[in-house]
């Protein structure tokens, strides 16, 4: 996954779209796109939304939004290898901007 820089107060994050082959039928990318076409009228359309930058082990960055809303999400399948990729930008609620936090530099699990 690509997590793109902070939008003053959001985030964007993409990567692939990989659906389960072992039966399994919660699919990630699915939950993203029924999320993102909830009204921003409805308590549904605010999640607490954490996202952990790993790399060799390290926890890089952890962010964590406890109302974001998602402002954009699209999907690609023009890959010619037949897999898709997705696109999606949260913002924080405006009146929950303090509640932001960002943590980093420890060792990952």
């Amino acid at each position: 996954m690509d997590f793109r820089c902070m939008l003053s107060h959001g985030i964007t994050i993409s990567g692939k779209i990989l659906v389960a082959t072992d039966g399994d039928p919660f699919d990630s990318t699915r939950q993203l796109a029924l999320w993102s076409v909830v009204p921003a009228e409805e308590a549904a359309a605010y999640r607490q939304v954490e996202v952990e930058i790993i790399n060799a082990g390290i926890v890089e960055r952890k962010y964590s939004f406890p109302r974001a809303f998602v402002v954009d999400y699209k999907e690609d399948f023009s890959n010619s290898d037949g897999i898709g990729q997705f696109k999606l930008i949260i913002k924080q609620k405006k009146d929950k901007l303090a509640t932001i936090s960002i943590e980093g530099g420890y060792i990952g699990a």
